[in-house]
């Protein structure tokens, strides 16, 4: 029951105008999309990138300048 009141955000592009857009829809949910712009249900899905917290080089909290801070680490 939990995951029917998740609500991903969808990616999708308008193959008639060309336009991207963003969609918040049920994980379960089965109605149409219509494009924003033109009115179109003729889209596809793209896959977004995902943000996430790394700790790569160059990343580092907001507290510090990324030198040498606990929080970092």
């Amino acid at each position: 029951m939990a995951g029917d009141f998740e609500m991903p955000i969808y990616e999708f592009q308008c193959n008639q105008c060309g336009m991207t857009f963003d969609q918040l829809c049920r994980i379960n949910w089965q109605g149409s999309v219509k494009c924003p712009s033109c009115g179109k249900e003729d889209l596809t899905k793209i896959i977004s990138q995902v943000s996430g917290l790394g700790r790569g080089a160059g990343d580092h909290c907001s507290s510090c300048s990324g030198k040498s801070c606990n929080g970092c680490n």
